[in-house]
């Protein structure tokens, strides 16, 4: 009995760093970052590099054609609609890129725009100025968008 419980306890430890594993290579797969796999003999060197090869070469390329602080707006809102700790492509919105003029909180349409102000506050426990630093804005300018949608 002894037996059996030992080596449930280590499926159990085993899966819990496998998983682990796997979600650091879907966070560097699409990156064009330089990757050292160590580990002694045995421990799957080799299957952990094939899998982020496979995984690069299956990934869509998108050239950004904005500039840094654009680049950091759409980074940023990538965050506030991420629930977890890994960004996935469709939190990123590459279809339209933003005008010069804009910040990173214009918008196509006002009820995006209340979202966004309305996570970006429950991010930072409502902190205004928190939130506001995580919409690239400034806390006047939060405080105006807030009372603009009655937030």
């Amino acid at each position: 009995m002894a037996k059996i419980t030992k080596s449930k306890e280590w499926d159990k430890r085993r899966k819990k760093n496998v998983c682990k594993i796997y979600r650091k290579i879907r966070l560097v797969a699409p990156t064009n970052m330089t990757v050292l796999v160590l580990g002694e003999n045995g421990t799957g060197k080799e299957h952990v590099a094939e899998k982020i090869h496979m995984m690069r070469k299956r990934m869509l390329v998108h050239t950004w054609g904005g500039n840094v602080r654009e680049l950091k707006g759409t980074v940023r809102s990538a965050v506030l609609f991420t629930d977890g700790d890994v960004i996935t492509a469709d939190k990123l919105e590459f279809e339209a890129p933003m005008l010069s003029g804009e910040t990173s909180l214009s918008l196509k349409n006002e009820e995006m725009e209340k979202k966004k102000i309305i996570r970006a506050l429950e991010q930072a426990n409502g902190n205004r100025s928190l939130a506001a630093l995580l919409l690239g804005i400034g806390r006047t300018t939060l405080h105006n968008k807030m009372k603009q949608h009655g937030i």
